[in-house]
């Protein structure tokens, strides 16, 4: 156990994009330091002020513990995890018996807050998209041009609670596009795992996380704060 070691596989954005270009069915998660903290059991809350409780640990924990083996689910792991939690994070896996085939995600975040988003984005812009969001994301058409076909909105705090009532409402939904996006917090992943079984398929269920906070003004984020963002911001629109 003491030797234990997370296998992570890097990742580009170029690997995404293509199979968004070549409508490619593929299911993403994005797991940062905020979903270890609440795993691990850490107290508090998340940079967006999601409290860390016991159930969503438990429903965070069940996603690892009943992976989504398959060529086509992908366990991103964010940069940020890895610099402050590998080893507790390995130490954990070993613990728990998780062994889970990691990829290296930060390439979403990378190419954002580096002015390297415009391809990907065109991409996004061929693609009609379902999108399940806090009430501030509803710019998210207007402000990118991705041609959101349909809008789940979830609380930005406490989707955790309303996790049944938003799978309900994708599966309603979901014969609008093939390609669902997610920006829920921390429970986006146990949405995305709840439904793959059903969708995995036939959909492309993407977690996007706060990548586009800022295009529709709501700066979560330190790279968003910056002096340099509104220049970034061009360029990813470019």
């Amino acid at each position: 156990m003491t030797n234990y070691s997370l296998n992570v596989t890097p990742r580009n954005i170029e690997y995404f994009q293509d199979m968004l270009e070549n409508k490619i069915s593929f299911s993403l998660v994005r797991y940062g330091d905020g979903e270890f903290a609440s795993i691990l059991g850490y107290p508090g809350q998340n940079c967006d002020g999601v409290k860390y409780t016991s159930e969503l640990q438990s429903a965070l924990l069940q996603t690892l513990r009943y992976p989504h083996i398959y060529n086509n689910y992908y366990y991103g792991i964010l940069a940020i995890a890895l610099r402050k939690m590998k080893s507790h994070v390995e130490k954990f896996s070993a613990a728990q018996h998780l062994d889970i085939p990691w990829i290296e995600a930060t390439f979403l975040v990378a190419a954002n807050r580096q002015g390297k988003f415009a391809s990907f984005l065109k991409v996004l812009r061929s693609r009609p998209i379902i999108y399940v969001g806090p009430e501030y994301m509803r710019g998210l058409q207007g402000a990118t041009k991705i041609p959101v076909k349909e809008f789940i909105t979830v609380p930005d705090r406490t989707a955790f609670e309303s996790r049944y009532s938003i799978i309900d409402k994708v599966m309603s939904k979901c014969n609008s596009s093939d390609m669902i996006g997610f920006s829920a917090g921390p429970v986006t992943k146990w949405l995305i795992w709840s439904l793959y079984p059903e969708l995995g398929k036939s959909h492309t269920l993407f977690d996007f996380g706060s990548i586009f906070d800022g295009y529709t003004g709501h700066l979560s984020r330190k790279y968003h704060k910056r002096s340099n963002w509104w220049e970034i911001l061009k360029a990813n629109l470019s």
